[in-house]
């Protein structure tokens, strides 16, 4: 059973948090559009950056577009524009915490345990952000789903 949210953390109504992530999430999306357009140029001295800035550029793609969708179902009230959002969000958030792992992993493998912690820390506080965002927009498709539990 998932946690059932009535509000965001800020007070707003899930509809409203919804339409902030999806705002937040085009910016992001919209940004790494950019960095990857301008990247390429900036990554060829470095071994394996290329392809690093491309899959960014791909990501912020997908990103941007689910993101857009997710704000028109958020401000229509229409569900089923939430589901790709929810469902790139969901891999996403696996991919990312595997990711962060990974390099934290290597950094410690490499005697740079400074860098190994900040990814654990980065990987604490994004994964935490990340779930918390997946739970607010679930929590509104499951209030327009009709599926909301009710008030004791």
């Amino acid at each position: 059973m998932v946690v059932m949210l009535r509000q965001c953390c800020c007070g707003c109504s899930l509809k409203t948090g919804s339409s902030i992530i999806s705002i937040t999430d085009s910016t992001i999306g919209l940004l790494s559009i950019v960095l990857a357009i301008a990247g390429p140029e900036f990554a060829k001295d470095y071994h394996g950056m290329f392809e690093v800035v491309i899959a960014s550029g791909v990501t912020g793609a997908l990103l941007l577009m689910v993101s857009v969708l997710m704000f028109f179902g958020a401000r229509s009230g229409q569900l089923r524009y939430l589901l790709p959002w929810l469902l790139y969000g969901c891999l996403y958030t696996v991919l990312s915490f595997i990711q962060h792992i990974l390099l934290a992993v290597s950094n410690f493998n490499t005697d740079n345990t400074g860098m190994g912690i900040a990814f654990i820390v980065i990987c604490i506080i994004h994964e935490s952000l990340q779930i918390y965002s997946l739970l607010i927009v679930y929590s509104y498709y499951r209030e327009l789903k009709g599926e909301a539990p009710s008030m004791p």
